[in-house]
């Protein structure tokens, strides 16, 4: 297993599901791990692990450009993204159908 000792990471999205897994993984390999989500009620798995965790919202361009600068991060990954609701198009308001581009898509530019 590769060390990545002396390396930072900036995980969006980190407090649960995938991202949680990712910060985990991160951490196993001794990483300093930095992990955005929106709601601190969810920051304690990621947290207990040893995570630093930052409350934002990744499609802020202001915050992560400012992390960015501060964290200095060897790693970023942007995972961050919307939770869809699955119903068919033609039911869908623009604002629901847009909510992917809206999230995903501006978090990743954010990042970038």
């Amino acid at each position: 297993m590769e060390t990545l000792k002396n390396k930072r990471a900036i995980v969006t999205g980190g407090s649960k599901g995938l991202g949680l897994a990712i910060v985990e993984a991160l951490l196993a390999r001794e990483a300093e791990v930095v992990a955005i989500a929106r709601d601190e009620e969810q920051f304690g798995p990621a947290r207990e692990a040893g995570a630093q965790m930052i409350s934002g919202d990744a499609t802020d361009a202001d915050l992560m450009n400012r992390l960015i600068v501060e964290q200095g991060p060897d790693i970023l990954i942007l995972n961050a993204g919307a939770r869809l609701r699955m119903k068919p198009i033609d039911q869908q308001s623009w604002s629901e159908f847009s909510e992917g581009w809206n999230t995903d898509v501006k978090a990743g530019l954010a990042g970038i």
